[in-house]
């Protein structure tokens, strides 16, 4: 067989086929609709690839004269003509311009709080530029650099009184009063002013606190007798925080309201809804604190404290207030019966800890600071947290509870050997999960191993270090059981 086209031969009874295994048989009609729609599909790829192109062409224009039409004619102060030949020949083009641009085309929008916010920081902004400079007075112990070439400021007869009471603390003048509910406070209007014009002090920002509540108070109330639709009440809400606090947060933002003191004291932050465990809770603290001195609470109650008279004073007669929901028994089906009554105003921790003898000395200390709100007027737990943080006071630490806790012997001291012995302290944050207890099981508290909420760390090898937040787990038999709960 040789190397050319193989033929095969095929014999039947009506004659003989002969076939090249080289040129099969084609129809010639068949093979030309083939070829037609193989140039018909490279057509269209051609087509879409070319129209492709071209809208990217098209897209691309078009940012490009988004982009570079802004060019700036800073430069062209003389006549038009010059101004005109400068730009057709150099067309400067704006950067800070095509930044904001680029930025802006990536950037979430933000939210009515954040617009509200950054509204009152450029206000302040403006003002603080075209105001003098406040002096804020450094505190006793204050992180504060001190220029050597400095002159030193003579503090008159009465700086040093007040400083004699506050144990050097100027921010903690005059004392805010923490009885009776609602108090009253001398010069509010004045200590409010400083507080938004960089002299702050915990009176002052109480008082800023107040006025905000109270007209809070008097909106809701006018909101509810026109039933207003719940768009009017949001945006009646962002019209108080824009008045009172948006400011108040733009002054300090970035930085400490007050200075930090070195001192290893200790701000308790306290958010209490109603809470008949108040007092109970403070009590734990200060007992059972290695240094109670150096213990400052910041509390806010929100308690039906009585009847909301017009005139704004509150009448605590008869039974002015609601149960929650209580179960009273069960139905025929064996479910629970549910009931809502009146009640007697709510149990006041702050005056059953204050007027105790044993521990009014924290209270006429100024160790002891609150603010009462009317629970109907109650925004949840993270608006009462925010109230509380505000009443810092330039504690060295600051740790925030619930308000029905016990606390360990010694658990001020061990907190602060817990934070000492992280990684990167003083940047640390300890997080945990207390376990329960029984009300009136005693005045000893069994320390156990608990949860730990979250578990945060900074890796050094990360390219770019954030804080990296793991989930919570319970602590092993190899923790150390010191941890106070």
């Amino acid at each position: 067989m040789g190397i050319g086209p193989e033929l095969r031969v095929t014999g039947s009874a009506s004659g003989t086929t002969i076939m090249s295994s080289s040129a099969p048989l084609l129809n010639p009609r068949t093979q030309t609709q083939r070829h037609k729609r193989k140039k018909d599909r490279s057509n269209r790829t051609l087509t879409i690839c070319l129209s492709a192109f071209l809208c990217t062409f098209i897209f691309l224009y078009l940012v490009g004269l988004l982009l570079f039409l802004p060019w700036s004619s800073s430069s062209a102060t003389e006549s038009d003509a010059s101004s005109r030949s400068r730009m057709s020949t150099a067309m400067k083009f704006d950067k800070d311009h095509v930044k904001s641009l680029v930025k802006n085309a990536f950037k979430k929008k933000k939210s009515k709080a954040e617009q509200v916010f950054e509204e009152a920081l450029q206000q302040f902004q403006v003002n603080r530029d075209t105001m003098p400079k406040a002096f804020h007075h450094p505190a006793k112990h204050a992180l504060i650099d001190i220029p050597k070439n400095k002159k030193k400021i003579r503090v008159g007869r009465d700086q040093k009184q007040k400083d004699l009471e506050t144990g050097g603390e100027p921010h903690l003048y005059p004392r805010t009063p923490y009885l009776p509910i609602f108090p009253k406070i001398k010069n509010a209007e004045t200590l409010i002013a400083g507080v938004l014009n960089g002299k702050p002090t915990i009176a002052g920002i109480s008082a800023l606190l107040q006025k905000y509540m109270a007209e809070l108070h008097d909106e809701n109330m006018r909101l509810s007798d026109k039933h207003a639709e719940a768009s009017e009440i949001t945006a009646s809400f962002y019209d108080l925080v824009h008045k009172h606090l948006a400011h108040f947060d733009a002054v300090y933002s970035g930085k400490a309201i007050f200075p930090i003191r070195k001192d290893e004291s200790i701000f308790l932050s306290l958010a209490a809804f109603r809470e008949h465990l108040l007092a109970d809770t403070m009590q734990y603290a200060f007992d059972n604190a290695k240094y109670p001195d150096k213990l400052f609470v910041g509390a806010v109650v929100q308690n039906c404290f009585g009847k909301v008279l017009p005139d704004g004073s509150v009448d605590p007669s008869g039974k002015p207030c609601r149960t929650g929901v209580e179960v009273v028994g069960k139905n025929k089906n064996g479910r629970d019966m549910t009931k809502v009554s009146d009640a007697p105003v709510d149990k006041n921790g702050i005056e059953d800890f204050c007027t105790n003898p044993k521990y009014k000395k924290y209270c006429e200390s100024g160790q002891v600071r609150v603010v009462y709100v009317h629970e109907t007027e109650s925004l949840g737990p993270a608006m009462a947290r925010y109230h509380a943080s505000k009443l810092w006071g330039g504690e060295a630490y600051f740790v925030q509870t619930d308000s029905h806790l016990q606390f360990a012997v010694e658990w001020d001291e061990k907190y602060r050997d817990e934070l000492k012995a992280t990684r990167n302290f003083p940047k640390s944050v300890l997080s945990s999960y207390p376990p329960g207890f029984q009300p009136g099981a005693g005045r000893t508290v069994d320390e156990s191993n608990g949860a730990r909420l979250c578990y945060c760390e900074t890796r050094v090898e990360d390219p770019n270090p954030i804080v990296r937040i793991n989930t919570g787990q319970r602590y092993f038999f190899f923790v150390t059981t010191t941890t106070p709960y």
